[in-house]
């Protein structure tokens, strides 16, 4: 209802392509909604997992994945810290996620937690607004984000943000799309 995937979908995967990661192996989506934006990553990755808490949303991901014969996808139901310290994604990415969780810094933090250093957390967000009406009609628990929350966040966690981009929306929302590289933990201390 206020910001459809056509609107930045493109804008994100413009963004993927010129990141410089440390490989092109594989990648995670986090809250992947009805899955539009994983072709973008089947087509760039070797293997890409999308994870959801929320089983009926990740049902309606799974129908895109087979529709588009997304053969390199994988989609799993579970929490971020449910996940194995050992998947090393080289990329993660949260599009339109974190105004609908509790903690986002807590989100981030875990996020961390999983990337190897020089691996790219990429987030695409609402920057902040003031309409109420999200809460009730969509389920947004935040209003959007002030850029400056979401770095601070990021360099909390361990990040070092290296791209930002800001896209007017033309019903008055903005979006914020952020790079962040992990650093080596010799370089952040939690």
């Amino acid at each position: 209802q206020i910001a459809d995937y056509e609107l930045y979908g493109s804008a994100v995967a413009a963004l993927l392509d010129r990141l410089v990661l440390p490989a092109r192996q594989h990648a995670i989506e986090i809250g992947p909604g009805n899955g539009q934006f994983l072709s973008e990553l089947a087509a760039r990755f070797t293997t890409v997992l999308a994870i959801d808490n929320n089983q009926p949303m990740l049902a309606q991901a799974a129908e895109t994945v087979r529709e588009q014969q997304l053969n390199n996808v994988s989609l799993q139901c579970c929490e971020i810290a449910e996940l194995s310290p050992t998947i090393q994604p080289d990329c993660v990415v949260l599009n339109m996620v974190l105004h609908h969780t509790s903690s986002p810094a807590e989100v981030i933090a875990a996020i961390s937690h999983l990337l190897p250093p020089q691996a790219v957390l990429l987030i695409c967000e609402l920057s902040h607004h003031q309409q109420t009406w999200v809460k009730e009609s969509c389920g947004d628990i935040w209003l959007g984000f002030d850029p400056n929350d979401l770095t601070d966040w990021l360099t909390q966690a361990g990040f070092a943000c290296e791209h930002s981009q800001y896209l007017a929306l033309r019903n008055g929302f903005q979006i914020q799309i952020h790079a962040a590289r992990k650093l080596p933990s010799s370089i952040h201390s939690f």
